[in-house]
């Protein structure tokens, strides 16, 4: 064999070996991160609240590697109306990972996945404009998402999953149970690909 051809394959796997051994350090750092963003719970409690103009709480916060993404996995997200303390939002688990890529490109943290695994909703649409949703008032004539945090978080978004959805759609004395077993939408470049399996029924409420 050349022996030039011999120096580039030791490159070669001298990068590779690199790589990999660098990968593993930055998952390491990423999972030792939890115990000092669990110190700082209240902090990231309290930027939550105020992105999203109700009171958030969390039980626990888990930093990991999915693919090739960093994510941050919120568990027990409560969402709370402080007007309606009684109305409350809750999901059993919240993850959202870092699209690396895009948040250099852009000069801020993009997520590239926004994962919901078990979530309860009611939505009563026997008054419009204005919804409930689990008591939420939700006025549709009014509703004006702020635009900054909206392309962060929907316009850059990759992937968009949910897994066991429970929505109860309620119009008079009707109600519609729908069952999202699984449900993934990809954002290619602008072209949305949705994957989604349910189950529904109708039925009349006392």
């Amino acid at each position: 064999m050349d022996l030039t051809l011999k120096r580039i394959i030791s490159k070669v796997w001298l990068l590779f070996a690199c790589l990999i051994i660098s990968f593993a350090v930055i998952i390491t750092l990423l999972r030792a991160m939890t115990p000092w963003l669990m110190r700082h719970k209240s902090q990231i409690k309290h930027v939550l609240s105020e992105k999203l103009h109700k009171k958030v709480t969390f039980s626990r916060l888990i930093t990991d590697w999915q693919g090739f993404e960093p994510v941050v996995r919120l568990d027990n997200l409560r969402i709370t109306d402080e007007k309606h303390k009684n109305e409350t939002i809750f999901v059993r688990h919240v993850t959202i990972g870092l699209d690396i890529w895009h948040s250099l490109i852009h000069r801020q943290l993009v997520p590239g996945l926004l994962h919901v695994d078990g979530l309860n909703l009611n939505i009563d649409v026997s008054a419009k404009p204005k919804l409930l949703i689990n008591g939420f008032p939700v006025n549709l004539n009014r509703a004006k998402p702020n635009a900054s945090f909206s392309s962060l978080f929907f316009e850059k978004l990759k992937r968009l999953e949910f897994d066991n959805i429970h929505i109860d759609l309620i119009k008079n004395k009707y109600q519609l149970p729908i069952n999202i077993i699984y449900s993934n939408l990809l954002n290619r470049q602008g072209v949305y690909q949705l994957t989604t399996i349910i189950a529904t029924g109708v039925k009349k409420t006392s």
